[in-house]
């Protein structure tokens, strides 16, 4: 287990998650900023192996926003950021650290401005 709470780390602030949920192979945190809720999920499965494959983890990872309701969203929104850590068990762990840390460099951009993000919701590729 990670721990009894975890920190979510914005661009704009950082968010104090308690755990609300864990057991099996998963664990939900959750942390509220006024009238948004943000929810962390981890989730850990393994894959089914075909013959003469590899065995694959799979390690999931979301971010959800859940937003009140305001004037262009009247029942509320919602938003959601994830990535899927997938490899064999004894692979190494830093494998799977570099390559997320080439996904945050991505959508950090050059200039650490996030830019890239505002690119890719533009449908740019």
């Amino acid at each position: 287990m990670i721990g009894d709470s975890i920190t979510l780390h914005g661009t704009l602030s950082d968010y104090d998650a308690a755990l609300v949920n864990e057991g099996g192979y998963s664990a939900e945190y959750r942390a509220k900023d006024g009238t948004t809720m943000y929810s962390l999920l981890i989730r850990h499965s393994k894959e089914k192996v075909a013959k003469g494959e590899v065995a694959m983890d799979r390690h999931n990872v979301q971010v959800t926003a859940t937003f009140a309701p305001t004037t262009a969203f009247p029942n509320g929104h919602t938003a959601q950021a994830y990535i899927v850590l997938r490899l064999p068990p004894a692979a190494d762990a830093a494998e799977a650290i570099d390559l997320v840390g080439m996904i945050v460099g991505v959508l950090k951009g050059p200039l650490d401005d996030y830019a890239t993000v505002g690119q890719i919701l533009n449908w740019e590729s």
